[in-house]
């Protein structure tokens, strides 16, 4: 158990992700659903090169694996827990009970404590992450953000545009107050267009290109997606640091001395261009969309993840992350915070 006497601000603690094993890769992707592709051109628009499926797996089990990882790593058991917000565009249920409630149950989270769920998409991790700094600040107890992605279940494979991107995962975060954390920053945008990616119920015949798409699938204009990717995604960015402190006024650039930044993982492409126009250094971006291609709310713990497991942020030693996101609707969301693992 890890506790601190010292209140402090809240930091990330503890990380923890999931990937289900069945592993498609571009080939295999187009063997199971003879989309008309190829690897090369897959890989050249997306970045991607292999996604996972999680078939018969629910969003709650997925989910619950990423927590009870980030639990173990921030070395705190589900009875501190105040809180678990869950984000996600998919349910075990149609509508009721929230994922964030299932996962409660199956955690053994105490009676006492919340279990919510969150929209904004692939932009959910983000919100999560506020709600729980919110919580932990003013009740004093860990909480838990998890992003929840199984998209293949409203991934239209028919449509080149978005059934090479997505793939299923999860991964979790969990906060709590740290003497030596710098207060997170957050920054939301709005910029509502409905029709640049959504899901159509059966009262949408169309979309606005004149196609048909099927109810219960996602619809995505891709290029109207990336104009507001490469826009509202750096903003929200240069708007959390400002916040955060770690930005350079004089010379109107982040300063990536300090700071990693963990970009919501769309699209190789569209990585790119973000962090071009945030001037970061390309050592200084964290990359994983070609391992497991979009996850939604899952890309960005996913990615930080990943990014721990590669040696890239020493323990015991305060690091402060730039996450920037894009969800449908459009919105973005961005915070900076401090990641402090255990030693």
């Amino acid at each position: 158990m890890q506790k601190f006497d010292i209140i402090g601000n809240p930091a990330i603690i503890g990380i923890g992700s999931y990937l289900p094993s069945d592993i498609v890769t571009n080939d295999e992707l187009i063997t199971r659903t003879g989309m008309d592709s190829t690897d090369d051109d897959i890989r050249r628009l997306t970045g991607i090169h292999e996604r996972r499926f999680a078939n018969e797996e629910l969003p709650s089990e997925l989910g619950v694996v990423a927590v009870r990882r980030a639990l173990a790593s921030a070395n705190i058991s589900p009875d501190e827990i105040g809180a678990i917000y869950a984000s996600t565009i998919t349910k075990d249920k149609m509508a009721a009970p929230d994922v964030a409630v299932i996962m409660h149950g199956q955690l053994g989270l105490p009676e006492a404590s919340m279990a919510v769920d969150l929209g904004a998409a692939c932009a959910g991790i983000a919100y999560a992450l506020h709600a729980a700094v919110q919580c932990t600040a003013a009740e004093r107890k860990p909480t838990i953000a998890a992003g929840l992605g199984k998209m293949t279940p409203i991934t239209n494979f028919n449509d080149r545009r978005s059934g090479i991107i997505f793939g299923d995962g999860s991964g979790a975060l969990v906060v709590d107050n740290h003497p030596d954390a710098k207060k997170p920053a957050f920054a939301f945008l709005t910029v509502p267009n409905v029709p640049a990616i959504y899901i159509p119920d059966k009262h949408d015949g169309q979309l606005p290109n004149g196609q048909e798409c099927p109810a219960g699938k996602i619809a995505m204009q891709g290029r109207m997606v990336a104009e507001h990717a490469v826009d509202l995604m750096p903003r929200a960015a240069i708007l959390a640091a400002k916040k955060a402190g770690v930005y350079d006024e004089r010379n109107c650039r982040i300063d990536w001395d300090r700071v990693t930044l963990i970009p919501h993982q769309a699209n190789g492409n569209l990585i790119q261009k973000v962090g071009d126009a945030l001037q970061a250094p390309s050592e200084k971006v964290v990359v994983t969309v070609g391992q497991h291609g979009n996850t939604s709310a899952a890309s960005v713990p996913l990615a930080i993840d990943h990014a721990v497991k590669e040696g890239r942020f020493e323990p015991g030693k305060p690091h402060t992350l730039l996450v920037t996101t894009l969800g449908a609707g459009m919105v973005s969301g961005a915070f900076a915070a401090d990641l402090i693992l255990a030693n």
